[in-house]
């Protein structure tokens, strides 16, 4: 729990939250795979996770390593944009459009 304290004395809210995000997502997809897959519930859902998860994966290769694998992250982008702009609709943020800005050399 220590790592999800308070990040100064005088703010509330968790301290490095994007790490904690980063670790859970592949947890999150197992248990959706393992757990509610089997019960029918979610598919699409499922789908979407599991969408992030590849390329949380693939990014965690670095810059150099991930450069033959770009149309597949390309291609795994725009898969994900569309279910996620489907399923989530009403909370897609301002900043969403920069998953669709990083360049590609």
């Amino acid at each position: 729990m220590k790592r999800l304290g308070k990040p100064s004395a005088d703010k509330d809210g968790w301290k490095g939250f994007s790490s904690e995000v980063l670790t859970i997502v592949p947890i999150l997809t197992s248990f959706l795979d393992l757990v509610v897959e089997p019960m029918r519930l979610m598919p699409r859902h499922i789908e979407c996770f599991r969408l992030l998860d590849k390329l949380l994966k693939l990014f965690s290769l670095g810059a150099s390593s991930a450069m033959p694998f770009v149309s597949h992250i390309e291609r795994l982008i725009a898969e994900h944009a569309v279910l996620f702009g489907e399923l989530y609709h009403d909370v897609i943020k301002p900043k969403y459009h920069h998953v669709f800005m990083w360049p590609i050399t």
